[in-house]
């Protein structure tokens, strides 16, 4: 009987791991802050913040953020254990690609009104653009391999 509870558990915490958050969850763990936190946080000349290679965006400058180039966007929430897995892969292919695409990342919960303008249900989500445009989306934590060939294959086209 331990072992069908033991294959059961671990069973479910790979179900969410690979299913992501709801992203209408609004429950909030206020006694951690799991996310990672960046070490240096500095403001551009265009008023958004940047992570190592990261940049941070918000409601306010999603538009124009997104309007050229290829862009990846993370919407993701500090309460959402697979956007904190998600975290480091992301900032892996910011610096690896760093002069070729811009990364960006979008917390749901102080920026409410781009995710449900793109149907942001779950998270983390990714959303790669470009020129303004949705190029892909994909729902739940995934791979560097996976981006960095959406990503390479939308500098391609």
């Amino acid at each position: 009987m331990k072992n069908i509870t033991a294959i059961t558990l671990t069973i479910l915490l790979i179900f969410i791991s690979i299913s992501g958050c709801n992203s209408n969850n609004n429950k909030k763990d206020t006694t951690h802050n799991y996310a990672k936190q960046p070490n240096q946080e500095s403001e551009t000349s265009t008023g958004n913040a940047l992570a190592g290679d990261v940049m941070i965006i918000s409601d306010q400058i999603f538009d124009k953020t997104i309007s050229k180039g290829i862009i990846m966007v993370d919407f993701w929430a500090t309460w959402c254990a697979p956007c904190r897995q998600q975290g480091p892969i992301v900032e892996e292919i910011a610096t690896e690609m760093k002069g070729i695409v811009t990364v960006c990342k979008m917390d749901i919960d102080k920026n409410p009104s781009t995710p449900r303008r793109f149907q942001v249900e779950y998270i983390p989500t990714i959303i790669i653009f470009k020129d303004g445009k949705i190029v892909e989306k994909f729902v739940g934590l995934n791979n560097k391999e996976t981006l960095i060939a959406s990503l390479k294959k939308a500098v391609k086209s």
